[in-house]
């Protein structure tokens, strides 16, 4: 990622946004109705959320937080920022995947 000029940069966090929406997709028929958002040390849940504002609260933290990486970086991106966004949007994922066992 490191010769990767700005708009590349974008291209793939554009491509990192389309590729979670269509995962989001895929798993939003075999999610549970009400997902765990908060979970208390000893294991409990302490919120839970409807899957569709689960979703949509995960692809909104993800964009947000791609958008800002675009606007504060006015060269490129800094590697640690690409990194972060596909950190978060596998995590996202891997959390919801989670969900469905609990």
């Amino acid at each position: 990622m490191k010769n990767l000029n700005r708009s590349q940069q974008i291209r793939v966090l554009t491509f990192l946004m389309f590729g979670l929406v269509i995962a989001f997709a895929i798993l939003y028929p075999i999610l549970p109705d009400v997902i765990p958002m908060q979970f208390s040390l000893s294991g409990s849940v302490n919120r839970t959320a409807p899957k569709w504002l689960a979703l949509l609260s995960m692809f909104g933290i993800n964009a947000l937080m791609n958008i800002s990486n675009i606007v504060r970086s006015k060269d490129r991106l800094l590697d640690r920022q690409m990194y972060l966004s596909f950190g978060l949007a596998v995590f996202s994922i891997i959390m919801l995947s989670i969900s469905m066992f609990i």
